[in-house]
């Protein structure tokens, strides 16, 4: 599914380490936990952030995951998915 994905092609040409991580949780409770870690600030400011290109393609995909896999659809409070240590 993914190699298919224009949007993951992307991600992983510019970022491979991530495309690799997304590989290896696709279909798992991870995939999520990990999406909403790069589209979230986990770092306290201190990360540079992602061209816009590349926010657009993590949403894509995440939505691409969303909907292949409902059952792992993140709870209504994004941020206890973002900031599991709060829950």
């Amino acid at each position: 599914m993914l190699e298919n994905n224009p949007h993951y092609s992307a991600i992983n040409e510019a970022f491979p380490h991530i495309g690799s991580k997304m590989r290896s949780y696709w279909g798992h409770q991870d995939f999520v936990r990990y999406m909403a870690e790069l589209l979230h600030d986990t770092r306290n400011g201190q990360r540079k952030g992602f061209p816009f290109d590349v926010v657009v393609a993590l949403t894509s995909i995440a939505e691409d995951h969303c909907s292949h896999f409902p059952e792992l659809d993140p709870p209504d409070d994004v941020w206890s998915m973002a900031h599991p240590h709060l829950r």
